[in-house]
């Protein structure tokens, strides 16, 4: 039988969201204290986490996409993608691989129950399966950003994920245009165009790192342009990837979260001649961002 004492009622779940507070385990010590109710968690779901054939996990810099995403591949009725959960943070705490399936089971279910509200923003897909399964085949977490800089931070923790869990990770990469990704975050997070410029190339290192150490076999690539211009195509390769079948349902439904074309967040801040230079001097080492400029 589920806590319900543990469960946080729907009003302060809102508020989190709102607030772009994690649904599930926003501080070490919340992570902790929900140790006990995932154990008996794991319990409860029992033979389901069995059938899991695969953990998916997003890589990559934050303001990309990866809400987007993660919201339409929870939508699928054999996936399960938690939303804002950043699974390192309770590795790091030492939970398990079941009860990290359990975590993102638990996180999906919670923004289900919101709306999959963030912020300003929402990502329902009507119809489809948000917050639950059919048949749970892939549990994962669409937290890529925070992912990818834990593991600039921590690169051990790369090799922490690989042994715990028995599953192969197939990791999932959202690309955007770098001078819309840097201008977003610097609007963010009220900093400078060089510091955030910084901090993109930061990660871009980071994740051709990570995507030597895994393979490039195990790394779906796919950026917000292409998939802008022909979502269904780039929803059912995901779910090539993944080993799941695209139904013609999830596909429109899914399809029509997404805008009609990319935000050009590069337009309203002003750049000096010398950061255009410096970007594509530092994009042409990236294979995945050298085609890239600014008045695409």
């Amino acid at each position: 039988m589920r806590d319900r004492r543990r469960i946080p009622p729907i009003h302060h779940m809102l508020e989190r969201a709102k607030q772009e507070v994690p649904l599930l385990g926003a501080t070490p010590e919340e992570i902790r204290s929900l140790r006990g109710m995932a154990q008996a968690g794991v319990q409860t779901v029992g033979s389901r986490l069995d059938a899991v054939e695969g953990l998916c996990l997003f890589i990559g810099h934050p303001r990309s996409g990866h809400s987007l995403v993660g919201a339409m591949l929870d939508a699928h009725p054999d996936l399960c993608i938690a939303h804002e959960l950043d699974l390192i943070a309770f590795l790091r705490e030492g939970w398990t691989d079941r009860e990290l399936f359990w975590a993102c089971m638990e996180n999906a279910r919670r923004s289900a129950s919101v709306g999959h509200r963030w912020g300003a923003y929402a990502y329902p897909v009507p119809g489809q399966w948000q917050g639950r399964q059919r048949q749970l085949r892939i549990v994962g977490d669409k937290k890529g950003g925070q992912t990818s800089i834990a593991l600039r931070r921590n690169p051990a923790l790369l090799d922490r994920l690989l042994d715990t869990f028995d599953v192969p990770i197939r990791w999932i990469h959202v690309v955007r245009n770098p001078w819309d990704n840097i201008s977003t975050v610097q609007r963010k997070h009220r900093t400078d165009l060089q510091t955030s410029t910084a901090a993109f190339f930061a990660v871009a290192e980071t994740v051709d790192q990570v995507v030597a150490r895994v393979g490039r076999r195990a790394v779906h690539r796919l950026s917000q342009e292409e998939l802008t211009a022909e979502p269904k195509r780039v929803l059912e390769e995901l779910a090539a990837f993944l080993g799941v079948e695209p139904s013609p349902a999830w596909l429109e439904a899914s399809a029509g979260l997404v805008w009609s074309k990319p935000s050009r967040a590069r337009d309203r801040v002003q750049w000096s001649p010398g950061l255009h230079t410096a970007i594509r001097k530092l994009a042409a080492h990236h294979d995945w961002l050298a085609h890239y400029r600014f008045d695409d």
